[in-house]
């Protein structure tokens, strides 16, 4: 199981020390997080996608590993971190490509990276 930071919102609650009555745009509360909450916003900002194991040790503090997991669990559902499963591309690219409208620059950009990828597979001898 991967965990991926996709909000800018989240910068937004480090920067502000997260405040119960502070509102975001469209009168959307920032929700309430606890100490561990934001240690583990805070190295999800600075690892951005990551496993459990991987969070558990970037944390760098005696936490065990299913503590992690159940504030990663709760950061996901108060819609901070979203889950994408068994570290596949294609569904954390699907996940990011559908979850807006994309800019036409965007598009452009994501076109750029797919084909730098493409120039990277070995050619198939056929």
């Amino acid at each position: 199981m991967e965990i991926s930071l996709l909000r800018i919102m989240t910068i937004v609650i480090i920067i502000a020390g997260i405040g119960g009555g502070t509102t975001l745009a469209k009168n959307r509360k920032v929700p309430r997080l606890g100490p561990g909450e934001l240690e583990i916003l805070q190295m999800l900002w600075r690892e951005r996608g990551i496993t459990i194991w991987e969070a558990q040790h970037a944390l760098r503090l005696p936490i065990g590993y299913t503590t992690v997991q159940t504030r990663l669990n709760r950061l996901v559902k108060k819609g901070l971190v979203d889950r994408v499963s068994n570290g596949q591309v294609v569904p954390l690219v699907a996940q990011l490509v559908n979850r807006r409208k994309l800019s036409q620059q965007e598009i452009q950009a994501i076109k750029q990276f797919l084909d730098a990828a493409q120039q990277r597979v070995p050619k198939s001898k056929e």
